[in-house]
């Protein structure tokens, strides 16, 4: 199984970003530093060796001795003095024999010189590095002349490579410890930036900024409420499309960092006020009135700025409107059903009583809204099932009401042994009622209801003269959705419920247009057994 790798943090990749180029740029510069200060010190050390052997060999004392019969004894202690004063490896004086007249080591004077002095005898410098009896040195070679240019000798004064190295490397270390000495403060200031944009991003991992971003645009596209935002110093940071529409601005960004004063007087006094009133208040705008609602934002536990809350006046009436019609409903629902439950309790003990026409005549003796007269109007034989027919009965009466007229196809034909179950009645009952309700005071419904012998189908067609079908069968079929727009609530539900009884029964739904002028819904139901429909009842 893959790990999941887990994001790194913010201020943790800050910080290793940040060392990562303190430490490259140090490192750079130390070593461009080094890489000086050892050419540096190194050609001062050369400097310094050619300026003795120059200084020796421009001395009278030894150019004289050089012509004498006792040039070591009066030239080995001038080389001694300039020994001790000086760090150089050795120094040492040669004579036009090759024979060393003065040397560092005793012993080494009246012999050979181990270098090649040849060039030096004929009047050229040398300066360089050579290996001798001292090790290998940087050493610098001149000739000893009289006044008149004539060479009577020469000098060598050298110092050990590695000597001259070790000396250039000490001056490293002072530059070492300021380097370390860098990288340590821009380690303590990187990790003093890292806390800080993290905590100017309220603790925000990369990871979740697309997120947030995504979210913020959503919510603030989507919202049905104005909303302005504003930043700690009371310039506008935010103005969704909402609150664009009821400022008359032409885009959300029109108004983005600029001060309060761009905004309308009353919207900028409820955003600089130190404590914003809780409740709503109704401001009035050149597109209309708006309900607002003024807040501080927070946010890492401080206020950041202020958020206002803008909503169409005439939409929250609307709402409260709503509110109340089903409130009364709710309310009138409540007082019928208990009339009704009190009308079942008479009848059920008259019926247990026995009083069987006294039963009936208190049934007919309750306020009956329908009218009795539209059913009979209706030729039903054509519709052999108890059921079915008393349904559609029902429905006739209750569209004479609503003064539509419901009228049952010639062809329709269901035989008597067909067995109708709840599910077949559920979807009569709400294809009829949704098709009286469309097409209002005045209009035609035409029902087909058909079961011929051997199709093994229910066909129910339902057609109506009113304006037909604003949607797609798609929309229509969705739970909640409705066209009928005067009280959208109480609606939604009848086409999804035939939907879904439908699918479930394995038959086909189809949408279309009506001869009559209106809709047609066509419902092809397989029939059921009678065991399946078995213990099922009327439609509730």
């Amino acid at each position: 199984m893959t790990r999941t790798r887990s994001p790194r943090r913010l201020s943790g990749a800050l910080f290793a970003v940040q060392m990562a180029i303190i430490i490259a740029v140090v490192v750079i510069v130390a070593v461009v530093g080094v890489v000086r200060s050892v050419a540096a010190n190194q050609e001062a050390t050369e400097q310094r060796i050619y300026g003795q052997a120059l200084t020796l060999s421009h001395l009278p004392s030894v150019i004289d001795a050089m012509q004498g019969p006792n040039a070591h004894a009066e030239i080995q202690p001038i080389v001694d003095a300039a020994m001790s004063s000086s760090d150089f490896r050795y120094i040492t004086v040669v004579g036009m024999d090759n024979i060393r007249v003065a040397h560092v080591d005793p012993s080494e004077v009246g012999e050979p010189v181990s270098s090649d002095h040849s060039a030096i005898r004929r009047g050229e410098t040398f300066a360089g590095v050579e290996e001798g009896t001292q090790g290998i040195t940087y050493r610098v070679k001149v000739p000893i002349r009289t006044e008149s240019g004539k060479v009577v000798g020469t000098l060598s004064v050298g110092e050990l490579v590695s000597e001259i190295r070790d000396d250039a490397l000490m001056q490293v270390v002072p530059l070492a410890a300021v380097s370390l000495l860098a990288i340590i403060a821009g380690a303590v200031l990187a990790w003093f930036v890292s806390k800080w944009l993290r905590r100017m991003l309220y603790g925000v991992e990369p990871d979740q900024l697309a997120q947030l971003l995504q979210a913020h645009r959503a919510v603030m596209e989507s919202t049905e409420e104005g909303v302005i935002a504003t930043d700690a110093d009371g310039r506008v940071q935010l103005v969704n499309r909402e609150a664009a529409r009821m400022l008359g601005v032409a885009s959300e960004g029109e108004l983005e960092g600029a001060g309060l004063d761009a905004l309308p007087e009353e919207l900028a006094q409820l955003l600089e006020a130190e404590h914003p009133p809780e409740d709503l208040q109704l401001v009035h705008l050149p597109s209309g009135s708006v309900y607002v609602h003024a807040a501080a934002t927070w946010a890492d536990g401080r206020a950041i700025g202020r958020m206002l809350a803008m909503r169409d006046r005439s939409q929250l009436d609307d709402a409260i409107a709503r509110l109340e019609r089903q409130r009364e409903q709710a309310q009138l629902l409540r007082i019928e059903a208990h009339e009704f439950e009190n009308r079942m309790h008479v009848l059920s003990g008259l019926l247990e009583l026995g009083e069987y026409e006294q039963a009936r005549a208190y049934l007919e003796e309750q306020p009956n809204e329908l009218d009795p007269n539209a059913a009979s109007e209706l030729d039903l034989t054509a519709l052999e099932p108890a059921l079915l027919a008393a349904l559609v009965s029902a429905h006739a009466a209750a569209a004479s009401r609503e003064h539509v007229t419901l009228e049952l196809d010639d062809a329709s034909h269901v035989p008597a042994d067909v067995t109708v179950t709840t599910d077949d009645l559920l979807v009569v009952a709400n294809l009829l009622t949704n098709a009286v309700e469309a097409t209002g005071f005045g209009g035609t419904v035409r029902l087909t209801l058909l079961a011929e012998p051997g199709t093994g189908l229910l066909e129910i067609v339902v057609e109506d003269d009113g304006p037909g079908f604003s949607a797609s069968p798609e929309v229509l079929t969705t739970g909640g959705i409705t066209t009928k727009l005067d009280d959208p609530e109480r609606h939604g539900i009848g086409l999804f419920s035939v939907q879904e009884v439908v699918r479930e029964r394995g038959g086909e739904l189809r949408f279309g247009a009506s001869e009559l002028g209106g809709a047609q819904v066509e419902a092809d139901l397989p029939l059921a057994s009678p065991d399946t429909a078995s213990g099922e009842g009327a439609p509730q």
